[in-house]
């Protein structure tokens, strides 16, 4: 009996060709917090993905571009680990461009439950329809950066108000004087 599977993918014969592309489960090996078990995939003879269990932390770890997750921070921000120590590496989120739906937007959200204000306490977000980009505290939006108008590149950002009226406009609602900026 194997501690460890395998579905391989070969395009040859050759000793560099035979294995190119690879799923496998390894449940023998002892990972980040004495978790046990890992799937890899494999692609051109390269692990690419790797999801592997932190049973310490009680979660599982996602990386993509590196093997290792749990050695790019302090076991608290790594279930998700994109890119590796060299070159350019992100993650890009697609939606509707502008005109192909009624309103076109992508986020990064922050959630700390699952009432409908609590799955997005935070978030960056980005409207394709607006071309404007904001950030969200405590279900809020405190933050606007937007273009002027269609055509130019003129841009204006709002703190604590979500239609800046100047390039650089703040408001505080529970306060007398407004900070200058």
């Amino acid at each position: 009996i194997s501690d460890s599977g395998a579905l391989m993918f070969s395009n040859g014969s050759t000793p560099t060709a035979v294995v190119r592309g690879r799923i496998q489960y390894d449940h023998s090996t002892p990972y980040v917090g004495s978790g046990l078990g890992q799937m890899s995939f494999w692609t051109d003879g390269t692990q690419r993905v790797n999801i592997e269990e932190n049973l310490a932390a009680g979660r599982s770890l996602l990386s993509v571009g590196t093997t290792t997750p749990q050695t790019y921070s302090n076991d608290t921000f790594n279930e998700l680990v994109v890119g590796s120590t060299s070159g350019s590496h992100g993650i890009t989120i697609i939606a509707a461009p502008t005109g192909g739906a009624a309103v076109s937007t992508g986020a990064l959200m922050f959630s700390c439950g699952s009432s409908t204000a609590d799955v997005m306490r935070g978030r960056v977000q980005y409207n394709h329809t607006s071309d404007e980009m904001t950030l969200w505290t405590d279900s809020t939006q405190r933050m606007v950066v937007q273009k002027v108008s269609a055509g130019s590149s003129a841009t204006r950002m709002g703190v604590g108000i979500g239609s800046p009226l100047d390039m650089v406009h703040s408001y505080v609602a529970d306060s007398s004087t407004v900070p200058a900026v």
